[in-house]
């Protein structure tokens, strides 16, 4: 036989290898379940209106949620099936800022939104190490935030 057809007869079947092991790794892939963070304030208006899409998700089988929040959420959070992730020192920073300043008083909504940007930053000094490192470390295909959470 000519070595030059010897020579392309294992250029193909090494191409044909390599392509199975390329197919293999791509169903392999799909078959890995998906890692979705959910990050949303600490407050009910917050966390309620994500829940029913939490739960959706992860009824999924190739789904898996990690749902971050303050521990006062834990059981509405865990009964979404979502495996519950606790933000650093959420619950005493939410202690400290919850007596905000009433809308009705004179100058309230100034004082209001300033102690909620304070929260908010204070909030974002404590959370994001933590956040950066689980990224880094569970490599979430889908991250779903809510925007007014600085944090996320």
């Amino acid at each position: 036989m000519n070595q030059k057809i010897l020579s392309n007869q294992l250029k193909v079947i090494y191409h044909i290898i390599k392509l199975g092991n390329q197919i293999n790794s791509d169903i392999t892939k799909r078959m890995e379940k998906k890692k979705i963070f959910i990050l949303t304030l600490a407050a009910s208006g917050h966390l309620n209106p994500m829940c029913g899409l939490v739960h959706e998700l992860c009824q999924q089988p190739n789904v898996e949620c990690f749902f971050y929040n303050g521990g006062k959420f834990k059981e509405t959070i865990e009964r979404t099936g979502a495996s519950f992730c606790l933000y650093p020192n959420m619950d005493a920073l939410v202690a400290k800022y919850s007596e905000a300043p009433k809308l009705t008083e004179k100058g309230g909504h100034t004082k209001f939104f300033a102690n909620f940007m304070e929260f908010q930053f204070e909030v974002s000094y404590e959370c994001m190490p933590q956040l950066v490192k689980d990224v880094e470390t569970h490599k979430p295909d889908l991250i779903i935030y809510d925007p007014s959470f600085y944090p996320a």
